[in-house]
């Protein structure tokens, strides 16, 4: 609102997945991404959002639609959802995830945390 008498636009760009060099990446090792988009039509639907002045511009919009309603669960749902495997391998980056537990569990950043001065729990 405070922009509008000076003619600025605002728009918020919730882009999903695009293709670029890090999902190519990721997609040589197997992993998917759901609706997935060019950069073409990426560059495409942004531009014609922001000349439309549309304050969000989000696409795909039926995954926006999920993650919107996926937000609106209470947590304890969201955590129950997430033990299904039919959830997380909707999430190209969750074997990411996998990957820095390994390497906490097996102490490969017991250096960066000393560094960091952080003293564990009294257990």
């Amino acid at each position: 609102h405070v922009l509008y008498p000076e003619s600025i636009g605002v728009s918020v760009v919730i882009p999903g997945f695009v293709e670029t060099r890090m999902t190519a990446k990721q997609a040589k090792q197997g992993v998917q991404f759901l609706g997935m988009v060019s950069n073409d039509d990426a560059c495409e639907r942004i531009v014609k959002g922001i000349e439309r002045n549309e304050r969000e511009i989000a696409f795909p919009a039926f995954l926006y639609l999920v993650v919107r309603l996926t937000q609106t669960l209470p947590a304890f749902l969201k955590d129950l959802m997430m033990m299904f495997p039919i959830f997380t391998a909707a999430d190209p980056f969750s074997h990411m995830d996998e990957e820095i537990k390994k390497d906490v569990d097996h102490g490969l950043n017991e250096d960066r945390i000393a560094s960091m001065n952080i003293k564990p729990k009294a257990q």
